[in-house]
């Protein structure tokens, strides 16, 4: 199911506001971040034993978890080098491109490979997913180098 981008304005007001906290060198307590890592990661997990669980909720709870990872690596150097990973700034360079490409080209992979109704939300071998990876990276490159 997809939910319109104005119903994930959540995740964007988030990011902001993590922005804003770091940019003014605030602090978020220990103890926050660890509730929120747990609430979320234990939310999460209930998603993924009873699908559906969450239902619109499950987006704001998965934005909330990855910034709460954020939060803990601006504020704790361990964390912060593992993801200073070459590769992943890679990633976040170019990754308007994938946020555009990767449904499309899930959608074709998963109807030129599986032979599968392209429902992005059904079940698809690992290799149909791996190959959309590698082509969604491919085509996002291009488009950052070429464009």
């Amino acid at each position: 199911m997809y939910f319109a981008t104005v119903c994930r304005l959540d995740g964007l007001a988030i990011g902001g506001l993590i922005w804003a906290m770091h940019h003014q060198a605030t602090r978020v307590p220990a103890w926050a971040l660890w509730a929120t890592l747990a609430a979320t990661g234990a939310a999460l997990l209930a998603e993924a034993n009873a699908k559906g669980a969450l239902g619109p909720l499950t987006y704001s709870v998965t934005s909330l978890f990855f910034d709460a990872i954020l939060c803990a690596a601006l504020q704790w150097k361990p964390l912060a080098r593992p993801l200073s990973f070459a590769p992943l700034g890679y990633l976040g360079r170019i990754s308007y491109g994938l946020y555009l490409l990767h449904i499309p080209v899930l959608g074709i992979v998963t109807g030129l490979m599986a032979g599968m109704d392209t429902d992005l939300l059904g079940h698809r071998p690992v290799a149909v997913s791996a190959v959309a990876f590698v082509l969604t990276i491919g085509l996002a490159s291009l488009s950052w180098f070429a464009l």
